[in-house]
């Protein structure tokens, strides 16, 4: 009877506790002559319940001491979002569009997906589940190719792992 009652428990859980998700996860585009870049966004509720969600675009850099950290866009690099808050019913799904103008030769930007979800902490603290996409831009045909590779080496960071090396992160 008691594992009855665990499984129970089990199964009412994982239903309240259902997936978001957010493709694609990377992209990469072409910046045009003009310092432009288009790209979308598919935000989608997997659970029985309506959802808010904010979306929001930020930079990516390495920092003094070699970490990298999320900052205002890169200077002079603007990006425009189709949506930026929205209700998404349950099972629902949108797709924001996205632009940025003002990008020289190449850009990295984060856009996070906020999903404002039923739960509450034993505090009462709401929980946000935060998913995020990195899109990156490049200029050049044959960047285009590895864009996000080139883009990630160009900032000090190993594209393999996402992580600062060692000698760059010591200041070396």
């Amino acid at each position: 009877m008691r594992r009855i009652l665990i499984l129970a428990a089990v199964m009412l859980v994982g239903a309240a506790v259902q997936a978001q998700t957010i493709s694609p996860v990377v992209s990469e585009t072409k910046i045009d002559k003009k310092g432009r870049a288009v790209g979308n966004l598919t935000v989608r509720n997997d659970t029985n319940y309506k959802e808010a969600v904010t979306i929001e675009a930020v930079g990516v850099r390495k920092n003094a001491e070699g970490k990298i950290e999320y900052t205002d866009v890169a200077s002079g690099l603007v990006v425009e979002l189709s949506d930026t808050s929205f209700m998404l019913p349950p099972h629902g799904l949108r797709t924001i569009y996205w632009k940025t103008s003002g990008a020289n030769g190449q850009f990295h930007v984060m856009l996070f997906s906020s999903f404002h979800t039923m739960l509450h902490t034993t505090d009462g603290m709401g929980v946000v589940l935060k998913l995020g996409a990195s899109a990156y831009g490049c200029s050049t045909k044959d960047d285009l190719k590895h864009c996000r590779e080139v883009v990630l080496r160009s900032e000090g960071i190993d594209p393999s792992t996402h992580q600062v090396p060692p000698t760059q992160a010591q200041g070396h």
